[in-house]
């Protein structure tokens, strides 16, 4: 049985434009107010099932923004799922719940949908090593009228040779996009201390909106050097 609490911070510092004129962001401040309460138990050596409920509470630094919309809201998320430790080839966690956040200001529809979280390594071999990612977030929005992001990101990585990203993106109370990447990367160590990678990527995304639909092709190359 876990019991977590926290307090988080996000400030944005003032928007300076082209023309030298800047304009403050304070109404885009807030804390967070959270905590979570976790129920697990171990039914297999390595296999822990269980089920967790969170709330938070954002309070922003001005009661109201520059579109006068009142954005403090609360929140809450409910999930159930697993741990995993197999003689560490495979560990971490996945879950699947539900996530909403409903606005103080009536104007602002409530975002929420299905949530998908976790992390799973799966380690096959000594070289090769498989990477499952899975997060789902509620974000701030700027806009008028748009109440915040919903945002579901999903990625699969392999490290052998390559990787690979699947990442599916749904913003705003009216517009949807998927955003699809595909990726391969290589990487060569020199030696210890440095490695040469190369990554080719495609993006794609579609969306409701007309004239958002997008591709791009994008060539990486960089040096890595540790100590």
């Amino acid at each position: 049985m876990t019991v977590k609490g926290g307090i988080d911070r996000t400030q944005f510092q003032r928007s300076e434009f082209v023309n030298g004129q800047t304009e403050s962001n304070d109404d885009r401040n807030y804390n967070q107010y959270g905590g979570q309460f976790r129920i697990g138990y171990e039914i297999l050596p390595g296999i822990r099932p269980f089920v967790e409920a969170g709330a938070y509470h954002r309070v922003h630094d001005l009661s109201f923004d520059r579109f006068n919309f009142e954005r403090d809201s609360n929140g809450w998320t409910a999930r159930a799922g697993t741990s995993v430790n197999l003689v560490r080839t495979l560990t971490g966690e996945i879950s699947v719940g539900y996530l909403t956040q409903t606005f103080e200001d009536p104007r602002l529809q409530k975002v929420g949908g299905l949530a998908v979280d976790g992390a799973l390594v799966w380690t096959a071999t000594a070289l090769t090593t498989a990477r499952l990612f899975a997060s789902t977030t509620i974000n701030e929005s700027p806009l008028s009228g748009v109440s915040g992001t919903f945002t579901r990101q999903i990625s699969l990585q392999v490290e052998h040779a390559f990787r690979r990203w699947l990442i599916g993106i749904y913003v705003g109370d009216i517009r949807v996009d998927n955003r699809y990447i595909a990726s391969v990367a290589m990487t060569y160590i020199l030696s210890r201390e440095l490695q040469l990678r190369a990554e080719f990527r495609e993006e794609w995304q579609r969306s409701n909106i007309p004239g958002s639909n997008y591709a791009a092709s994008i060539w990486l190359m960089g040096l890595r050097l540790q100590r």
